[in-house]
Formats: C-alpha cells, structure tokens, sequence
C-alpha cells in the first residue's frame, strides 16, 4: 500500500509539472531611424524621429518552455491525433496587430516586410486609423511531406516596417503588440510539433518525416515599445540663434 501511494505521489507530481509548464512566444521590439518611407537609414541617427525622418520597427519573436529555448523540448497537447506529447520543432504560426498608444500614432505605413521562416500566407498588415493600428499582419511555416520544420528560434525581424509619423510634434509614441483580428481566439501564435514516429515517404520509404501538430500557446507582448518625435526648431529660435552667433563674431 505504501508503495502505491508513492507512486501515486509521483505520477500526480508529475502531472502538476506539465501543468505548470509555461509555454508561451515572447514578443521583442527595435527600432531605427530611416529617411521618411524608405529603409534607407539616416546618417547621424539620435535615437529620435525628427522631421523627415520615420522609424524601421523590427518585430522579434521566440518559443520558450519555462523561460528557455523550446526546441526540442517535450510537450504536452490534446489528442486527436495520439498520442498526446510530442517534440517542439519550430515556431509554427504568428498573427498580430501593431497598436500605437499613449499619443497621436496617426502616420503612414511604408515598406513592409515578413521573415521568410513564416512565408506561408505571409501578410503584411492592413494599416487602419490613420495609420495608428496594424491590422493582422503574421505568417505561417509550411513543410512538404518530407521536410523538416525551420528551427529558427528566436527568428529576429519576423516582421518589419517603416512608420512615419503624420505630424512631428513632440511626444512619444508607444507601439505594442496584441492578437490579431484575423486569429481566431487564443491561436494568434503556436509552435510546432513533431508528434509519434517518423514515417516513410510513400514516394520513397528510403526517407522518413515527422508527423506535425501545431499546438497554439500564450504570447507575451512585454511592454511594446517606445518612439520620441521631436518637432523642428521653431523659426524664432533659429534667429535667435543666428543673432547669438552674429554677436560673438563682432566681438
């Protein structure tokens, strides 16, 4: 009786493991300054969107199990198909919206662009709001029979974008990621599985492929990130300035 009861401490520890076990995409933020639409970066960047300039944002993302790296971690998932648990092979799914907040985040949207890790139904974005809103931009991974699932883990740049703001008043801008429109409830991210045993390739049993499953996890936006604009300098201060330096030339 002893020896049950022990072992059935453990197995219910064991299912209180795999239900703590955070699995989740964690979503990162850059940016840089770019001339106005265009990816072309500015010569003497300061870390601030001045007139005629706009702002390249870089969007990464990566799967973690418990705060690592998920690859290749065993995970848990609810069958059909069997059996259940399977490995994770790559990251599977993205579909996010781009939400400007804090500020007028009105602007214009220029080149756009999605890692090609996630090429399969890659959009770009509907731009909405005056600009102020990316509206479902994402893209999946397709592996043909054969294949194997992209690794890639964290994928740096899996979307990029130049925003360029209506107006440069000062303030700063805060852009965040949030689920997409076009997701259905809780699937705006996933990763991949490779679930049961290899099979063979009808076409050619000399070569085995994974069975793949993907299972639709967490996300974690962190805090976004945040943009400052600053205005040009007013005409009155730019006079101000040149009689300043007429004076100590008279000197």
């Amino acid at each position: 009786m002893k020896t049950r009861a022990a072992l059935a401490l453990v197995a219910v520890a064991g299912l209180a493991q795999v239900a703590q076990a955070q699995e989740l995409i964690r979503v990162t933020y850059s940016w840089l300054e770019v001339q106005a639409g265009t990816v072309t970066a500015v010569t003497n960047p300061n870390s601030v969107v001045d007139p005629g300039e706009g702002a390249r944002i870089s969007i990464s993302i990566q799967a973690l199990i418990n705060g690592t790296n998920a690859i290749g971690q065993t995970t848990t998932y609810t069958p059909p198909p069997p059996p259940g648990n399977g490995t994770v092979r790559g990251i599977a799914s993205m579909i996010y919206n781009f939400d400007g907040t804090g500020s007028d985040a009105t602007g214009t949207w220029g080149p756009r662009s999605i890692n090609g890790v996630l090429s399969a139904g890659a959009f770009t974005g509907n731009s909405l709001n005056g600009g102020a809103n990316l509206d479902s931009f994402g893209g999946g991974q397709f592996v043909a029979p054969g294949g194997s699932a992209n690794s890639t883990n964290p994928i740096a740049n899996a979307f990029r974008g130049v925003w360029t703001p209506t107006s440069y008043v000062g303030r700063t801008v805060n852009w965040k990621c949030s689920p997409g429109t076009a997701a259905p409830t809780n699937q705006q991210n996933g990763m991949m599985l490779a679930y049961g045993v290899q099979q063979p390739d009808p076409s050619d049993p000399t070569t085995w492929f994974d069975d793949l499953y993907t299972k639709y996890v967490g996300s974690d936006f962190q805090t976004g990130i945040n943009i400052p604009i600053a205005p040009a300098p007013s005409s009155v201060a730019l006079l101000g300035l040149g009689a300043l330096v007429a004076g100590r030339r008279r000197r």
